[in-house]
């Protein structure tokens, strides 16, 4: 099977679809992405779901089961193909101590979406949940977590009872990687033009998500108020997007504004684009087409060459956010700052940060801000 990206828009955004070995369109799987489009999923989320549900019915299609079908047993086999299969991985021939292939997270984001799957079909069509007798009979059933998500407090006992056979995975809890202050200023001197400098002392002073720089329009700043609202839009040309669906707004520096109105002025000149980051120097193509992720890649695979060190876009997030931290701000502003919708998010991903790391931090905020006015202050003499 594989994922179709259609050649036609629908309302300006892209769409994905499944096709099966047959090269037909494999509608068991279509008619939940179908689904997702309408209740306005990011084409990204909906293009991983679609993977990961390729993952599970090409498992439904070596063990012989259908979808409806499956019982615990099967459900636990499953956890144990994502964990060890490959490409060319029979279930019948897994060694007893296989290196696993995938990480929890990928495991966990494969599970969340067999989990809203039949959640879909379970409203859809009211499935019966199968094999109850062997799930509720089963040692499992009392020591894991929900599997299956819909099994709500709102639905009857038996069927809550029937779905509680499997958990989430252990997840990894590697630190994020930070970027360390000298190599963020060797990385904005080796900019080669001032759209590249905006980017890079944008997610360095407020820790976007590449998709949200991307897909930054020139409405979105708000110069008098020294703030950028993040927005919401599938609709993109470039495909990208701001992760969360709730519109929210952060702060930036006059020191960034004035580095945006000169790049407005010298460099953006006469194109009429709504997208504050363009292809504007590009020699064979559109100048007001909006810089897409391949284009941003290829910068940080220059960076990381200059620079001697592999960075990448999100790890300038993650140095935002430690930083923040470390100055003793509240999480529950950080997780505002960085757009999570829940705190628990932010406290699982920063969870490494300890007290005495916050206690050596606040003595060096002052250095901090010191840091980010001389990074201008530098950017201007280059200019100059």
């Amino acid at each position: 099977m594989k994922v179709i990206q259609l050649s036609s828009l629908n309302f300006g955004r892209v769409r994905f679809r499944v096709y099966g070995k047959d090269k037909l369109p494999f509608p068991a799987i279509n008619d939940y992405l179908i689904f997702l489009e309408n209740k306005d999923n990011a084409p990204n989320t909906i293009k991983s779901y679609a993977y990961d549900l390729i993952k599970y019915f090409e498992f439904l299609e070596k063990i012989g089961k259908q979808w409806m079908s499956i019982g615990l047993t099967d459900w636990v086999d499953f956890i144990q193909y994502l964990k060890y299969s490959t490409s060319d991985t029979s279930l019948s021939v897994l060694p007893v101590n296989s290196v696993q292939v995938r990480t929890g997270s990928s495991i966990n984001r494969s599970l969340t979406s067999v989990n809203s799957y039949y959640k879909f079909q379970y409203a859809k069509n009211k499935i019966e949940i199968p094999n109850i007798e062997e799930i509720l009979s089963n040692p499992y059933t009392n020591s894991y977590k929900s599997f299956l998500s819909f099994a709500q407090r709102s639905r009857p006992k038996s069927v809550r009872n029937a779905v509680k056979p499997l958990g989430r995975q252990k997840q990894s809890s590697s630190k994020p990687v930070e970027i360390p202050l000298n190599i963020q200023t060797e990385m904005v001197s080796y900019c080669s033009n001032r759209r590249d400098k905006m980017l890079l002392l944008l997610l360095i002073e407020t820790g976007f998500r590449i998709g949200q720089a991307l897909g930054l329009r020139h409405e979105d700043i708000i110069s008098y108020e020294k703030k950028i609202s993040v927005v919401y839009r599938i609709n993109n040309a470039n495909g990208m997007y701001a992760k969360s669906q709730t519109e929210y707004q952060v702060d930036i520096s006059s020191q960034w504004l004035d580095l945006y109105t000169d790049f407005l002025i010298t460099d953006y000149n006469e194109i009429d684009s709504d997208y504050v980051f363009t292809s504007l120097y590009s020699s064979n193509g559109p100048k007001d087409k909006p810089l897409t992720y391949p284009a941003v890649n290829d910068l940080f695979k220059r960076l990381s060459k200059k620079t001697g060190v592999n960075v990448r876009a999100h790890m300038l997030r993650h140095t935002h956010a430690t930083d923040l931290i470390r100055a003793g701000l509240p999480i529950e502003m950080v997780a505002k700052r960085l757009g999570h919708k829940s705190i628990e998010t932010t406290k699982t991903i920063y969870e490494h940060l300890t007290s005495e790391d916050i206690k050596n931090e606040l003595k060096k905020h002052a250095s901090r801000n010191h840091f980010l006015r001389s990074l201008y202050s530098f950017e201007k003499e280059i200019v100059a």
